[in-house]
């Protein structure tokens, strides 16, 4: 749970807050996903972290495939979490694929 503490620790419990400047604590996104993707390194078997690391890098980069692997890996490990699942459907917002972020596809 460390690793996922970790980012959640960097990003909030949501990276929109950091989207509109709303959260002060913040990081700057390159540094946010850094901490990420060491959290990774610690862990890459945490659904938590997949399902938030996913999330933050759909709305911080351009790296959508990664953002659904991590997102879709989630959901795999956890299938009842309702984070992973809800971090899920923001994920696949971000990347503009609204058939899976509204649920009519898995």
């Amino acid at each position: 749970m460390f690793s996922s503490s970790v980012l959640i620790c960097v990003m909030g419990s949501d990276p929109d807050a950091c989207n509109s400047g709303g959260s002060k604590n913040c990081l700057d996104y390159a540094e946010a996903l850094r901490l990420g993707r060491q959290a990774l390194e610690v862990d890459d078997a945490d659904p938590d972290l997949l399902a938030n690391f996913g999330r933050a890098i759909g709305a911080w980069s351009d790296d959508y495939d990664a953002a659904k692997n991590m997102a879709d890996r989630a959901v795999a490990l956890n299938p009842n979490s309702a984070h992973a699942w809800s971090q899920r459907g923001w994920t696949y917002r971000y990347v503009k694929d609204s058939k899976v972020s509204f649920g009519l596809q898995y």
